[in-house]
């Protein structure tokens, strides 16, 4: 059945006349089966006479719109002639050839007549709607270009088989490529005659209104107030103006699209077909109507990726020798650049040529660098095609690791529109720091720096303050591997970045011991260092495991008082007085925990305030006080003595006290007395009498009367242990000697009574000591005689009174002493 008329005037567009072989008995005939436009181009080639009346005929068998894309189609000298059509002969090889030139010229000069939009106006209210039809001319050329794209919009052009781009496929985008190209050159070379030529000035003055403009194919409409002024012949060009580039613009774009698949096509048996699988397999192309011409066309994101994809595969591929391939990429560039533009051309170049340079063992340091830094310059996109991953993949395997980390940081700084791809680079960025700690120290501290000197990386430009502030922030997390930790913190403070100080005094909770250090080894500022350790002791670091705060508030006060010596500071003193009370709840823990885990049977007892919690339990609850807390002395003191079985909790009692620079004597008496009656040996107390015995207020005389105490129970005839003791832990002889004589003559009665000591000593005892402390101190002490006239009387004293047993065993024994003075 023949084609409907409307039929022909569609396929005429794109398909050439059709030739019908006769066979008969003198031979075969050839006829051609002219269509509407062939006619109408034999029409114009007329005389003018014999011309104009048939085009008078021929105008009213068609519609103005079909008459004119038939004009446009000849005013584009295109034929849409297959090339397998050129055997024929005389008139019909004519109509097989583009139109000439005077057959365009005269379609032209009709199309001028038709080039003129019109007007309707209709006022409603306050406004007035206006609506601007566009010439058959405008009309025609948008018909005639949607009849050129139709028959490839939904053509997918990588048909994925052995054969890659098929010949149906390929001829079909080269008649629609050819035909295309000629109709974009008649629009460019027809503006400012058949359409209206958009000067600087109209367009400037004409973008207020076009922004409100509800474009459709035929015409545009446009509601304005009725003081508008609206010149009715110029604006309402500049409006078809407006369609008609647009309709250039996207005839460009598409010949684009197909022009690309024509230069992949030569490379379809090598190339296309043998990466066909993948493709299929890619989430960016596949055979889906979505991954047509059409989708390109109007999706640039995904006209890029196909091209990036297939750019990738031809780059890969062993067998293009890559002269061949830059021919490609320039061909690829010059002809599509709406889908390959410069900087893909140089990118894949790029990766070609450091592909094929890692393919060489033996590469000098030169060439490297000289990759290196083109590649730089195009790292965000090489991220983005996956190709940055190979190249830093085997720049790792050369051990270049400080070349592959700063690939990494290129493309950071390159990733400025996308924030999720600027933290997916981090991410690959840190990773890369932290296997680098693990297999090559020397290289980690060379890259990221140490405490003394700064990393390479920091100098990599450019990097803009995103990127500083988040590899600042890898660095100050803390980890399970507390070396790791310690190492990064300690670099931080030489890191030569402008955004350090503010991140660290923004963070200065989780890393005030790196911001003190920073202001004091960098900024010179000690004073404002020490109040930033001084502010952290106060802190009640909630984000530090409550187990760790006691030893990192230690190294906040250690660093206080190394700070404040280094410029000899008024701080000084606080900061040393703050890490005198640290250091001893420190110390009380310590014995606390020893306690816990002592075994003892002590810890199954019950505490006496009605709670039915055990010794275990308090302790316990002691220990997580101490561990996380901030302790005033006089608490350290309180916590103390519940743990006065062991020597260590009444030392640091003790200190406590020590921290008011004087004692109170009975305070520390009664102390005393608990170490005193469990210390056979003598040797805490000898501890404690050198560590306390000289600080003013320390109660010898107490000490004495306990010791001695036990002592008598021991050996009642006479001990030496506590004088021995108390010139060994380093007293002075004279207090001692007054300790002893103002026991031995009734002047700490009210001492005794208050320390709850049953019975009294006897004085023959204490003088014995007391002569013993006299034979310890002959040679050592100037004027001992005074001192020994003084036991002399009280020996003399006692004698008169002593009973018979006191006189042969203690005095005589104290009279021996003297004697040997």
């Amino acid at each position: 059945d023949p084609p409907s008329p409307f039929a022909l005037f569609v396929q005429q567009v794109m398909c050439a006349p059709r030739l019908v072989l006769l066979i008969h008995r003198k031979g075969i005939s050839v006829y051609m089966r002219l269509r509407p436009v062939d006619i109408l181009r034999i029409i114009l080639e007329l005389p003018k006479e014999e011309r104009e009346r048939q085009l008078a005929a021929f105008s009213v068998r068609c519609s103005t719109t079909e008459y004119c894309v038939m004009l446009t189609q000849i005013a584009s000298k295109s034929s849409s002639a297959k090339p397998s059509s050129q055997r024929s002969k005389g008139a019909a090889h004519s109509l097989l050839t583009e139109p000439s030139s005077d057959a365009a010229r005269q379609a032209v000069d009709i199309l001028r007549r038709y080039s003129q939009p019109s007007v309707e106006e209709r006022l409603r209210g306050t406004t007035r709607d206006i609506t601007v039809n566009y010439s058959q001319v405008a009309v025609g050329a948008l018909t005639y270009l949607a009849r050129l794209v139709v028959p490839v919009w939904n053509q997918t052009p990588l048909l994925l088989n052995e054969n890659g781009l098929t010949s149906v496929n390929l001829q079909k985008l080269r008649v629609a490529e050819t035909a295309i190209r000629k109709f974009i050159t008649f629009l460019e070379h027809s503006q400012g005659d058949l359409w209206h030529e958009v000067s600087a000035a109209s367009a400037s003055g004409a973008s207020a209104f076009l922004r409100d403009v509800a474009w459709s194919q035929t015409s545009a409409k446009i509601e304005v107030p009725q003081t508008s002024l609206f010149v009715a012949n110029t604006d309402s060009r500049i409006m078809q103006a407006a369609h008609i580039q647009s309709i250039l613009e996207f005839a460009k774009g598409t010949t684009q699209v197909i022009t690309f698949f024509l230069v992949c096509g030569r490379f379809e048996r090598r190339v296309i077909a043998h990466f066909a699988t993948e493709l299929s397999a890619s989430k960016e192309y596949s055979t889906d109507p979505k991954a047509s011409i059409g989708r390109l066309v109007m999706n640039a994101g995904d006209a890029r990726k196909i091209a990036r994809f297939i750019a990738k595969a031809v780059v890969q591929s062993s067998s293009v020798c890559p002269k061949e391939v830059s021919l490609l990429f320039e061909e690829m560039e010059r002809d599509s650049p709406f889908l390959f533009d410069a900087s893909d051309r140089e990118e894949y170049e790029t990766i070609l040529q450091f592909s094929r340079m890692l393919e060489h063992s033996n590469l000098s340091e030169s060439s490297i660098h000289q990759v290196l830094a083109r590649t730089a310059g195009i790292a965000g996109s090489l991220y983005r095609n996956g190709a940055l991953a190979h190249l830093i993949s085997r720049l790792q395997q050369m051990n270049l690791h400080r070349e592959a980390l700063s690939l990494y940081l290129f493309a950071a700084a390159q990733s400025d529109n996308s924030q999720d791809e600027w933290e997916r680079v981090m991410i690959s960025v840190t990773s890369t720091l932290e296997r680098l700690y693990e297999f090559d120290r020397n290289m980690f501290v060379a890259v990221v720096g140490g405490p003394q000197t700064p990393g390479s990386m920091w100098y990599v430009r450019p990097q803009d303050a995103r990127t500083h502030l988040r590899l600042l922030a890898w660095m100050a997390e803390r980890r399970n591997d507390e070396s790791l930790t310690q190492a990064l913190h300690s670099t931080m403070v030489m890191v030569p970045s402008p955004e350090l100080e503010g991140f660290l005094c923004k963070n200065i909770h989780e890393l005030g011991l790196v911001y003190a250090e920073y202001l004091g080894k960098i900024k010179f500022d000690f004073r404002a260092a020490v109040e930033v350790c001084s502010r952290l002791l106060a802190d009640p670091l909630l984000h530090i495991n409550a187990s760790e705060r006691l030893s990192y508030r230690l190294q906040c006060a250690r660093k206080a008082v190394e700070l404040a010596l280094e410029v000899n500071s008024s701080q000084r003193t606080g900061a040393e007085h703050a890490m005198q009370i640290l250091l001893l709840q420190a110390k009380l823990a310590s014995v606390i925990e020893r306690f816990i885990f002592s075994g003892s049977s002590a810890l199954n007892d019950v505490v006496a305030d009605g709670s039915g919690r055990t010794q275990r339990d308090l302790a316990t609850q002691h220990l997580q006080l101490l561990q996380s807390d901030i302790i005033s002395q006089e608490k350290i003191f309180v916590l103390a003595l519940n743990y006065e079985v062991m020597e260590e909790a009444v030392e640091v009692a003790m200190e406590s006290l020590c921290l008011n620079r004087t004692f109170d004597p009975m305070v520390v008496s009664r102390l005393l007395q608990r170490v005193v009656t469990t210390d056979k040996s003598l040797s805490d107390v000898s501890r404690l009498v050198q560590r306390f015995g000289r600080r003013v207020g320390f109660p010898v005389v107490s000490l004495i009367l306990l010791a001695e105490q036990i002592q008598h129970s021991r050996t009642p005839n006479g001990s030496t242990a506590v004088p021995k003791m108390l010139v060994d832990a380093g007293l002075e002889f004279d207090t001692i000697f007054s300790a002893y004589n103002e026991i031995i003559e009734r002047r700490a009665v009210q001492l005794t009574t208050a320390l709850g000591i049953e019975g009294r000593l006897p004085d023959s005892f204490l003088l014995y000591s007391q002569a013993y402390l006299l034979q310890l101190a002959d040679g050592r002490v100037g004027g001992i005689a005074r001192y020994s006239s003084t036991v002399r009387q009280s020996l003399d004293r006692l004698s008169r009174s002593a009973t018979q047993l006191e006189r042969t065993t203690v005095l005589n024994a104290v009279s021996g002493f003297l004697d040997r003075l």
